[in-house]
């Protein structure tokens, strides 16, 4: 978690090589739904993380972008409140791997919170990135 907020926060292509990305695919998803898959090259790429779904709110929206304005995190590993609400499941897809997620430690609202969950394999390999309530 900590190589892929660095590379959130710079938006250097060439700090993804700190981040560990399966040799094949990754998925980028918002809420319970995965949306698109990149391989590790594309990844690189800040500009491949923006999503922009009509039926999900206003977007664009982008997991790096959320996470360069972090100012104070909370990790957890596994499921997570989601503000003042109870977890939400993990994608079905990859609901068999480890849940490491990322949260403002400090909000005034819940309009204000998001989480960032990297989902991992044994390796530490992150084969999904959900952003919840951007």
């Amino acid at each position: 978690m900590d190589a892929f907020i660095a590379f959130a926060a710079r938006h250097l292509p060439r700090r993804s090589r700190t981040c560990r990305w399966p040799a094949a695919v990754s998925n980028l998803g918002l809420a319970d739904r995965l949306l698109t898959s990149w391989t590790p090259a594309q990844l690189a790429d800040p500009a491949t993380w923006t999503l922009d779904v009509e039926s999900f709110r206003v977007g664009p929206f982008s997991a790096l972008q959320q996470l360069s304005r972090l100012e104070a995190a909370q990790l957890s590993v596994g499921p997570h409140p989601h503000c003042v609400s109870p977890s939400i499941p993990a994608p079905v897809e990859v609901a068999h791997l480890r849940r490491v997620s990322v949260q403002p430690r400090e909000f005034d609202s819940c309009l204000q919170w998001f989480t960032v969950d990297l989902f991992v394999d044994a390796n530490g390999a992150a084969h999904a990135v959900d952003l919840y309530e951007p």
